[in-house]
């Protein structure tokens, strides 16, 4: 139990109460704990109660806690802002970015710290030996691979897809940049993608409490882990057209002869705090009277209620939207077959698109179309997971990693008009015990969400 205190409040009785051996005792609603004595002082008869108070636990040497890390920064006008959950943050091994663990001590949780760390401070800054000239002959062969991966521009690669690098075995899974493929040569850039970007990092902690006593273990540097799996990936490079191939109209299924869209969905395998998160992200362009356009629609729509005026559902399955009950409104209709949306310009304030992006056969024909029924500072957002179906993804969805996956959505709605672009990110939140998927993993999905706003 966390430390406590107690503090008396004292109040005048009739001395008819006055019972020197009476106690009266219990809880309240909230939990705190009281106790009640009379007492007589100076001629006057008190009831005292004494309120037992947990004291705040605040960060020492010997504490462990919980907490959220946000990695902000912009590019190109983009601003992006990636999460990281920590559930346990052992301060005796565990280490962080220079300064932030001394700023955490005598610390209590619900407070919030921010940092500022330049370029080439909480990430390494940007080396020359770490941009390499590789022949194609060296890239893109896999075990059981006979036909090595062609590399495209700007893309991102596994490091251990080169081969005759001194230092790089094909273990390998850090990203590397292809930044430039001439007629001989094909320049690989290894350096973190944020190399020459100022961060800032916020924490919020969560909870703190004391451990007892150290046995060693894994260390964790939790800074590492903020910048490490994604972030930075899905930032343009100035000055360059990142290659993500002919528009993706055919899907893998398509080309194998069996029908792009089978009917499944990948948001029926989200679990339910990747689904919260996703809600709450939604919920702040939310505006009282708002008109709402859930693109893909289906049995659920990851949207709180709120105040919205409507929540127009449009999806192929009546049936799945029949059970959704935050719709308003229900229109059937399948985007690929047919990419223009059956409303007037100017017809919503927020549009959806939740955990089927990868299953567009025609992603810029529809953005296009959502772009038109906005509203002037309308909002676009696109939430999805790394959770999707083979059959149902098209083949550049599959070889981009998920957060260059957020990048190719950017490039669509930038090409589409809409301005004020971001991103958001979510890792390493627990699985709720109960979700089927438990056993597989105890985290949750990530959650990667894209978005903009039409210009006014």
């Amino acid at each position: 139990m966390s430390p406590s205190f107690f503090c008396d409040v004292s109040g005048l009785v009739p001395a008819r109460w006055y019972n020197p051996e009476a106690v009266i005792s219990g809880r309240c609603e909230s939990g705190v704990v009281f106790e009640g004595r009379f007492r007589q002082y100076e001629g006057e008869f008190l009831l005292c109660l004494y309120v037992e108070v947990p004291c705040m636990t605040r960060i020492d040497d010997h504490s462990l806690v919980e907490l959220d890390l946000t990695l902000n920064w912009a590019s190109r006008n983009v601003s992006h802002h990636d999460g990281f959950y920590v559930p346990r943050l052992n301060t005796w091994r565990d280490l962080l970015p220079d300064g932030v663990m001394e700023e955490l001590m005598g610390r209590s949780e619900g407070e919030e710290l921010a940092f500022h760390f330049p370029a080439g401070t909480m990430i390494p800054p940007r080396e020359k030996n770490l941009i390499h000239q590789i022949r194609p002959e060296q890239f893109g062969k896999t075990a059981g691979n006979e036909s090595p991966i062609t590399p495209r521009l700007g893309r991102f690669y596994p490091c251990g897809l080169m081969t005759g690098v001194p230092g790089i075995y094909p273990e390998n899974i850090l990203p590397m940049r292809v930044i430039d493929i001439g007629e001989e040569m094909i320049t690989m850039d290894l350096n973190h993608p944020l190399a020459e970007m100022d961060t800032d990092l916020k924490i919020l902690i969560r909870a703190v409490r004391h451990s007892k006593r150290e046995r060693g273990g894994q260390v964790h540097h939790w800074g590492e882990e903020v910048i490490l799996g994604g972030p930075g990936m899905q930032a343009p490079v100035p000055g360059m057209m990142i290659d993500y191939g002919s528009t993706p109209v055919t899907g893998q299924a398509e080309e194998g002869g069996r029908p792009f869209d089978t009917g499944l969905r990948s948001d029926s395998r989200v679990d339910k705090e990747s689904s919260r998160i996703l809600g709450e992200v939604y919920r702040e362009q939310v505006k009282p009277g708002s008109r709402i356009l859930d693109l893909m629609s289906g049995a659920r729509s990851h949207l709180p209620r709120g105040e919205e005026k409507e929540v127009v559902g449009l999806g192929r399955d009546e049936g799945d939207m029949a059970e959704n009950p935050l719709l308003t409104r229900r229109v059937v209709h399948d985007l690929n077959e047919a990419s223009g949306l059956p409303f007037p310009e100017n017809s919503f304030d927020l549009v959806l698109l939740s955990h089927s992006m990868e299953s567009l056969r025609r992603p810029e024909q529809v953005i296009g179309e959502v772009h038109r029924v906005l509203q002037p500072g309308g909002s676009f957002m696109v939430g999805f997971t790394d959770c999707w179906f083979s059959t149902e993804a098209m083949p550049l969805w599959m070889e981009l990693h998920p957060f260059e996956r957020l990048g190719w959505v950017l490039s669509l709605l930038s090409a589409a008009g809409f301005g004020d672009c971001f991103t958001r990110t979510y890792r390493n939140r627990s699985r709720p015990y109960e979700d089927p998927h438990y056993s597989v993993s105890a985290k949750s999905d990530p959650v990667l969400i894209a978005g903009g706003i039409k210009k006014g």
